[in-house]
């Protein structure tokens, strides 16, 4: 008889594991489809140099500065007032960005898992919200600007790749 509760009590639980994998499985799926969906007309550009990845929309286009190789402009061609920039620089100048920008709201958040400041701050004149985000890593500073109504849903995808 004690075996018999034993084998059963096995079998039970071995079953309830087999039901939680399962269940993880389909929630980490709709939530990778809910992600695809939500960029799902956006591009991936990734630079293996510089360590990231992220999505930006498909009919945008790349400006390489010539006088920063670490730093990379994305832009909408119709429509001259929305961009983003991304650019790699020394920790050391995170104060230096901050004291440049009148920001109104400072939020923390998370980026690709790690913790992140977003800052933000209107232009003067033309009601535009400016976006600015910072992750330092150690003696990297990953510097992502911009001005566009998708500026969330680009950072939601930004993910350091090797750091």
């Amino acid at each position: 008889m004690n075996r018999k509760n034993f084998l059963r009590s096995a079998i039970i639980f071995i079953f309830v594991l087999v039901a939680l994998f399962v269940l993880e499985g389909v929630f980490q799926s709709r939530e990778r489809q809910n992600e695809l969906s939500e960029t799902g007309d956006w591009r991936t550009y990734q630079n293996e140099s510089l360590g990231y990845r992220l999505q930006y929309p498909a009919s945008w286009v790349l400006e390489f500065n010539n006088d920063a190789s670490n730093s990379i402009t994305f832009s909408n061609p119709a429509n001259v007032n929305e961009e983003f920039t991304v650019a790699i620089v020394d920790a050391s100048t995170e104060e230096v960005i901050r004291s440049s920008i009148d920001a109104e709201q400072e939020l923390a958040i998370e980026v690709s898992g790690l913790p992140a400041v977003k800052l933000i701050s209107s232009s003067q004149g033309d009601n535009r919200m400016r976006n600015v985000v910072m992750i330092n890593q150690g003696k990297k500073l990953y510097y992502i600007a911009g001005d566009f109504k998708d500026f969330d849903k680009l950072i939601r995808s930004f993910e350091i790749i090797n750091n």
